[in-house]
């Protein structure tokens, strides 16, 4: 995929743009971490509504990229913020439904 890179020169105020190839990036390159909705307190609460069959999803807040969550591996955490993070898990997404809690 051919994109654009910026690269900061020595000089504060001056860029340089260049073009070629860039490795492609994603959610998981980038360390994004993501959380559920609805916003669980515990792991074990996300685990007990995934086994129940419950409808929960994952989204990255302020994401101005529009990260595509439907499908794949993310790292999670929770409670939401301004509640102090205080689990982590990883959850596989299959259709836009979190199927799997490890």
């Amino acid at each position: 995929m051919e994109r654009k890179g910026i690269t900061q020169t020595n000089s504060d105020s001056c860029l340089l743009v260049t073009s070629g190839q860039l490795p492609e990036l994603t959610l998981e390159k980038r360390g994004v971490t993501m959380y559920v909705q609805p916003n669980y307190k515990t792991k074990k609460e996300l685990k007990e509504a995934v086994l129940a069959g419950k409808d929960v999803s994952v989204f990255q807040p302020n994401d101005m990229f529009g990260a595509d969550t439907s499908n794949g591996t993310f790292s999670i955490e929770g409670p939401h913020y301004p509640l102090p993070h205080k689990w982590y898990a990883r959850v596989t997404v299959v259709n836009g439904s979190v199927t799997k809690v490890s």
